[in-house]
């Protein structure tokens, strides 16, 4: 449960990067069979609902920032493809 909590919090803090919310895929396998393995031990769940939240979160903001780098990169490409002019200031 510790671990899908650590790694729910570590998608959500570098949601920016494209590709980390595949750590939030990870914490929230990790969050869900702990929280299963507790409730079968009638332990508290509670860093495994914790952990299972933040991963969702996590996936979510992560995927919103790889598209929006994607676009992103497109969009620099294109301009910069479009008006080479730029490149006349190292000349």
């Amino acid at each position: 449960m510790i671990a899908g909590l650590v790694l729910g919090i570590i998608s959500v803090a570098f949601c920016w990067v494209p590709g980390v919310f595949i750590t939030g895929i990870v914490g929230l396998v990790c969050s869900v069979s702990g929280r299963k393995k507790a409730l079968l031990e009638n332990k508290p769940s509670g860093l495994g609902i914790a952990g299972l939240i933040i991963s969702i979160i996590g996936i979510v903001f992560g995927f919103i920032g790889t598209i929006c780098t994607i676009i992103t990169c497109a969009v620099v490409g294109i301009t910069a493809a479009s008006s080479p002019s730029w490149m006349n200031i190292f000349n």
